[in-house]
């Protein structure tokens, strides 16, 4: 087996969708008996929405999700402002406009539908109990229907969240801190009394309360935070919630019930220093945890899985050098470390706001909301400084390190246009782009590449339009990477691509 995929949320479920239809052999497990229930992260953002759509889930995401268009707020009982978000429409190159919001177990289902055509079940009930590595393999060992058994594969991943067994036995640290003062219940219940075209959030002494319609025409999320005196407050219950929906709002006609999801979260803040340790990666809430604020939790596993399920595939269908695994940390790491910025940031500012704040905040709520919902909606990483990326042509529209716009393409000698992701799609290797009509360019990069990366000629008419999509006014070498992002953007002098090492050991195989 090439990979053991450990935990099987959202992150092992995009992982091994990714490698199955790569044609990777892979195996994942899940220690609980079934899948979990309630809708815990509700928010998949646009780039997450292009990776889903990637592994052909797109419509059935889409279909299953609602999208907030009104926010209501309030100060204690007055109504600060009620936001209307604006409207905006997809496109063929930004198909994914909007952020929707969908339950985690309904993400979940319908991933592992579609691991299932792949031919890949998750084995439920099957806790991992060791990991020894060599040189060559890993063997992990796992209890399951109370027998022993060895599983072998090339890598390991461990996506089995905060309380990761994987890390542990790894014994990587996982930095940071817990705030047992900030706690939060979590439920998802029936609500009378509301309009379900709305989403509220009141602000008050008590602390903050929030309650999201979900996609099921009955069914809210409600988050109430927990007062640091209410220690006493060990386990979830409608009474609270109930009460706190009274306290908060005053509006006794907001009548809870029929709650088939209850929590109680804390805060913590933690991170890892690694991602890797020889053969076994983490990602996901494995590899780091924070504040729900910002809906980072879910896209960021999300991402982690889709960086690394390419470089996966490569590497073991022997077409990159196992270096390139190094990459996976060398990205991913300051991601998490930026996220967990943020979303403490926004938790401060959302929860702990000073009192004199509290007072003038009608003044500033609104524009202050609307700018981080348009902030969300460019939610992509960047891997400028990273060891895959190299620019050396100018071009003012795109650039090396961001992700490719979908952009309609004809391709040489064909009638037809093609989508640049149907495109880049259509091959497990890395495609490189040819934006010139020179004979000898195109015959010296098809030598030196054509092997191990896609190689497609842009044409004489369509090379034009290319040019002012990419904002370069001469001929270029364009290198996208399975996961849609820029690795190059070179002139065609440049023919060994200076400064990306490890994509030229893609390109020899």
């Amino acid at each position: 087996m090439n990979v053991l995929i450990v935990g099987a949320g959202p992150t092992g479920l995009v992982l091994a969708c990714d490698l199955a239809r790569r044609g990777i052999s892979c195996s994942i497990i899940e220690q609980n008996p079934v899948p979990q229930s309630g809708s815990r992260g509700v928010t998949l953002k646009p780039k997450s929405l292009e990776i889903l759509q990637d592994l052909g889930v797109g419509k059935e995401i889409q279909q299953a999700s609602r999208t907030e268009t009104q926010i209501a707020m309030f100060l204690n009982e007055r109504l600060l402002t009620s936001i209307t978000l604006p409207s905006a429409s997809s496109n063929d190159i930004r198909p994914f406009p909007r952020t929707v919001y969908l339950p985690e177990e309904r993400t979940e289902a319908i991933l592992r539908s579609r691991l299932t055509r792949l031919g890949v079940s998750v084995q439920f009930e099957t806790t991992l109990t060791d990991i020894r590595q060599s040189d060559t393999h890993v063997t992990a060992y796992v209890r399951h229907g109370g027998k022993e058994q060895e599983i072998t594969a090339d890598y390991v991943v461990g996506a089995d969240g905060g309380h990761s067994t994987v890390r542990h036995l790894l014994g990587l640290n996982f930095g940071g801190s817990t705030d047992e003062d900030t706690r939060a219940m979590l439920a998802d219940v029936k609500v009378k009394g509301l309009d379900r075209a709305q989403t509220y959030v009141w602000l008050s002494h008590q602390g903050m309360l929030a309650l999201r319609p979900l996609p099921d025409p009955y069914q809210w999320q409600i988050v109430a935070a927990l007062s640091p005196d209410s220690h006493d407050i060990t386990e979830p219950s409608l009474a609270y919630l109930q009460s706190a929906v009274k306290n908060r709002t005053g509006n006794v006609e907001i009548l809870l019930s029929e709650p088939t999801w209850m929590s109680i979260w804390r805060y913590n803040r933690r991170m890892v220093d690694q991602y890797r340790s020889g053969r076994v990666f983490l990602a996901g809430d494995a590899a780091h945890i924070h504040s729900p604020f910002g809906g980072y939790g879910m896209n960021t596993g999300i991402q982690d899985a889709y960086n690394l399920s390419w470089k996966l595939a490569l590497v073991c269908k022997g077409l990159a050098d196992p270096s390139l695994l190094d990459t996976y940390d060398e990205e991913r790491l300051p991601v998490a470390r930026r996220i967990l910025a943020e979303s403490d940031m926004k938790f401060s500012r959302a929860t702990k706001p000073p009192q004199f704040v509290l007072s003038i905040i009608g003044k500033f709520i609104k524009p202050y909301i609307l700018r981080q919902k348009k902030l969300e909606l460019d939610d992509h990483p960047r891997y400028y400084t990273s060891s895959l990326t190299y620019q050396s042509a100018p071009t003012k529209k795109l650039k090396a390190g961001d992700t490719i716009p979908n952009y309609p393409l004809y391709l040489a000698n064909e009638q037809q246009p093609n989508s640049l992701w149907d495109i880049i799609r259509s091959d497990i290797r890395p495609t490189m782009f040819i934006c010139s009509d020179d004979a000898e360019t195109v015959s010296r990069y098809r030598e030196q590449y054509g092997f191990s990366m896609a190689v497609h000629v842009i044409g004489s008419d369509e090379g034009q339009q290319f040019r002012r999509f990419a904002g370069c006014a001469d001929d270029f070498i364009l290198v996208v990477r399975p996961d849609y992002y820029i690795a190059a953007i070179t002139q065609p002098s440049n023919v060994e691509i200076p400064g990306l090492p490890l994509l030229l050991q893609m390109s020899t195989g």
